[in-house]
Formats: C-alpha cells, sequence, structure tokens
C-alpha cells in the first residue's frame, strides 16, 4: 500500500527565524524574485545566503564533512495557521 504524501509547510515567521530578517525585508525579497515559496530550491537557496551566522556555518560543516554539526542551531517552531506556506 501506498503512504500518503506528506505535505511540509512554512510561512513568513518561519524564515524569520532561520534569516533573522524582518517580514518586511522577506516580502521585498520575494516581491524582487530573491525566493519563490512556491519552489523549495529558490528557498533553500535564499536560506543559505540570508541565514543566521549559526545556520550558514551548520551548512558549510555539513558540506564539509558529511555530517550534521551536534547540536545542531535551534530554530522555533512557527505556530500552524490557515493557509500559511
Amino acid at each position: 500500500m501506498v503512504r500518503p504524501q506528506q505535505q511540509f509547510t512554512f510561512n513568513y515567521e518561519t524564515l524569520m527565524e532561520l534569516t533573522g530578517l524582518a517580514q518586511n525585508a522577506l516580502v521585498k525579497h520575494r516581491t524582487r524574485g530573491n525566493f519563490d515559496p512556491e519552489r523549495l530550491d529558490t528557498v533553500l537557496l535564499f536560506i543559505a545566503r540570508h541565514g543566521t551566522p549559526e545556520l550558514r556555518m551548520a551548512l558549510i560543516e555539513h558540506a564539509i564533512f558529511r555530517e550534521l554539526p551536534k547540536p545542531l542551531p535551534k530554530v522555533k517552531r512557527a505556530a500552524k495557521t490557515k493557509g500559511s506556506r
């Protein structure tokens, strides 16, 4: 039996926590085409470029050593809201 597909969601609050940017800055980046929330690849590249220093260092260490650093930087989970991405 095929398992049902799981959907992952994020919103501006999640991106604010990962990047340290204010919501209005994120809206401007989205408007300028720096990322498209409908495309995971653009969001990942945006986070890699604009993420908090701790998160960017964790990404670099993972790319170099092929393992996630211990402990991972803490990111608060955003509350689920209707219509959030």
